[in-house]
């Protein structure tokens, strides 16, 4: 298993791609699925709750699926051999509702943004549910991930999702910041199928309206040997301060960007 050349072309010239084949084998995939259906379940008594955040803390098991040659291969493809861990999150859409995300991109941090922007990054996004137009799947903009400081409009303050504390469906870049001159492309997932996306690429879905839940899986990750980067001191201070819900995979972390590791010695 693994991209070929074509594919992490495409990846880096376009911001995201698909792997054209199942992530896991099937009786594997099942394990994660039961796993995430459980998460589901827990956390979906409030009908606007969408995202479920930090899935490693409240589900260690998770971990199990990150750490898997598989997905390290894949990841260490698209952004290099020394990998952390950055981020776990469930993007749950129940059927008949009409959550949606406006074009955005899943960097918000204004914080030492020309620093943090020279890292590489990428978004595993696994398809416990088929993810496509019917339920509202992913819609990219090739090209939209250069690093670049969008504006994003301000919530609407009605909106129940904000009201409940949820980061508001209507939350999306202004206008002046979409350009869809390269047009648009949706990335159809068949169940247990996934993508890879770079976290700077513009992206936005439409509600579930199939009769069905539609469950993906976010894993983030960010490239750990970042030494010669020539970032400021004050981005490495704050990296690291904020560094204990990282986890190092993979590789080197010589500015110790990672609290926890993986690695035996580590």
């Amino acid at each position: 298993m693994g991209f070929t050349k074509d594919k992490i072309d495409q990846y880096h010239t376009q911001g995201f791609v698909r792997l054209d084949e199942p992530l896991f084998p099937e009786e594997r995939f099942k394990s994660l699925e039961k796993l995430a259906r459980t998460i589901v379940d827990r956390n979906t008594s409030n009908p606007h709750q969408v995202h479920v955040y930090e899935l490693i803390k409240k589900y260690p098991d998770f971990l199990y699926y990150i750490f898997d040659k598989r997905v390290l291969g894949l990841v260490g493809q698209l952004i290099g051999p020394d990998i952390g861990l950055l981020s776990t999150t469930a993007f749950i859409k129940l059927p008949g509702t009409e959550t949606h995300f406006k074009w955005h991109n899943d960097f918000y941090e204004d914080m030492h943004f020309e620093d943090i922007s020279k890292i590489d990054t990428t978004a595993l996004l696994i398809a416990i549910d088929p993810s496509n137009e019917e339920t509202g799947c992913l819609k990219f903009i090739p090209g939209s991930h250069k690093r670049i400081r969008r504006k994003y409009n301000q919530p609407n303050r009605e909106d129940p999702a904000y009201i409940n504390g949820i980061r508001p469906s209507n939350h999306g870049l202004d206008d002046s910041e979409v350009d869809l001159t390269n047009g648009v492309v949706s990335v159809d997932l068949p169940r247990g199928f996934c993508s890879f996306h770079d976290i700077f690429s513009v992206h936005s879905s439409e509600p579930n309206k199939a009769t069905y839940e539609r469950i993906l899986l976010n894993i983030q990750f960010f490239n750990t040997n970042i030494a010669d980067l020539n970032l400021s001191e004050e981005a490495i201070k704050y990296l690291q301060m904020v560094s204990k819900k990282k986890i190092h995979l993979q590789g080197k972390d010589p500015l110790k960007t990672c609290f926890y590791s993986m690695i035996k010695g580590g």
